[in-house]
């Protein structure tokens, strides 16, 4: 369904009210990022809906508005892109593909429960929001949101593991398609299969976040840290906020990483490593590719 002229017209006009509201009383609101929800976000919903649903409209503007102002919108995503927060995935997908597809009476309170959940997000460990973020990305229907959001979280917080054995496969993952400047350093286990790494590059530990890491901060969407899911296959989830002085390397030999070297000629000088009884990683002198140790089976989440 494509929606009326009437209709487009009605909600832009909304749009442009807010636009002014915003920028003349917050300083922190960025006229052109909402701008950006116009052109690619509302039309998708606008074509889900009718007229009558113009206050859901205005709900949703205002809501992006309010995003933009607090940090948590750092626009809309392309096609391809990795969300940078919950937020940025639910305003520019999950509100604008999914949110019509409910009945009429639920809609205004599964767009306020987006909105709580996204804020909630916002004030979580950055690994916990890009891992939520890329395991809900593909939700084909909101009516179950509760039940979704609560087996992802079981995922990341309390995966099902096995053990790493005595013949571990693995894995090379290039850093480099996240940042090509980064240069992998010091690394640190965050939970038990998630991972992160500290660019070596950008100062000594820890001075690359700036402290807090958390709404608004630009560590939060940037800085010198890459978090790595460890699934099957593994996930890079992007800068981790991490404030945490991961100290020297620690280079530790043992079996697999003896055996590694034997049998990989890509596995060379160890720069650091981390590990637990369920997951190993290496970095490496003279690479941007990290190493990762999985279990040769493991039963999925």
């Amino acid at each position: 369904m494509v929606a009326s002229e009437e209709f487009v017209r009605a909600s832009v006009e909304k749009a442009h009210g807010l636009r002014l509201d915003y920028s003349a009383r917050h300083s922190g609101f960025s006229g052109e990022l909402f701008d950006r929800f116009l052109t690619g976000p509302l039309p998708a919903l606008l074509d889900g809906l009718d007229p009558a649903d113009l206050p859901l409209v205005e709900s949703y503007l205002s809501l992006v508005a309010e995003g933009i102002r607090l940090g948590l919108l750092p626009g809309p995503l392309r096609d391809g892109e990795r969300p940078r927060s919950f937020a940025q995935l639910v305003f520019s997908r999950l509100v604008p593909l999914l949110l019509p597809k409910l009945p009429r009476r639920k809609q205004a309170d599964a767009l306020a429960k987006l909105w709580n959940l996204s804020e909630n997000l916002s004030s979580s460990p950055r690994y916990l929001e890009s891992a939520l973020s890329h395991g809900l990305a593909g939700l084909e229907a909101l009516d179950n949101l509760e039940a979704d959001l609560e087996k992802e979280t079981s995922r990341v917080l309390f995966p099902r593991l096995c053990p790493l054995g005595t013949h571990p496969r693995a894995v090379w993952l290039d850093l480099s398609v996240e940042d090509t400047r980064f240069l992998p350093g010091q690394v640190h286990f965050l939970n038990p299969v998630i991972a992160c790494i500290h660019d070596r590059a950008r100062g000594p530990a820890g001075t690359h976040s700036e402290k807090g890491g958390g709404r608004g901060s630009s560590t939060r969407f940037h800085g010198g840290t890459v978090s790595v899911w460890m699934a099957d296959p593994p996930v890079i989830l992007g800068p981790s906020g991490c404030v945490e002085d991961p100290g020297p390397p620690k280079l530790q030999g043992g079996p697999h990483w003896r055996l590694l070297a034997i049998k990989d000629p890509r596995f060379t000088e160890i720069l650091d490593t981390a590990a637990t009884e369920w997951r190993g990683l290496a970095t490496l002198v003279t690479s941007q590719w990290v190493v990762l140790l999985l279990p040769e089976k493991e039963k999925p989440a």
